[in-house]
C-alpha cells in the first residue's frame, strides 16, 4: 500500500513539473528572441549613425 501511495504522488506531481519545464523553456526562448531583436536594432542604429 505504501508503494502505491508514493507512485500516485509522483504521477500527480509530473504534470506540474512538465508545465514548469515548458514555461521555463518558453520564457527563455522569448527572452533570447527579444535580446536578438534589440541587438539587431542596436547594430542598425550604429551603422546608420556612422
Amino acid at each position: 500500500m505504501h508503494n502505491i501511495s508514493v507512485s500516485s504522488a509522483d504521477e500527480t506531481g509530473r504534470p506540474y513539473k512538465t508545465a514548469l519545464i515548458r514555461l521555463n523553456s518558453w520564457v527563455y526562448a522569448s527572452v533570447s528572441g527579444a535580446i536578438k531583436k534589440i541587438n539587431q536594432r542596436g547594430a542598425c542604429l550604429e551603422a546608420s549613425g556612422e
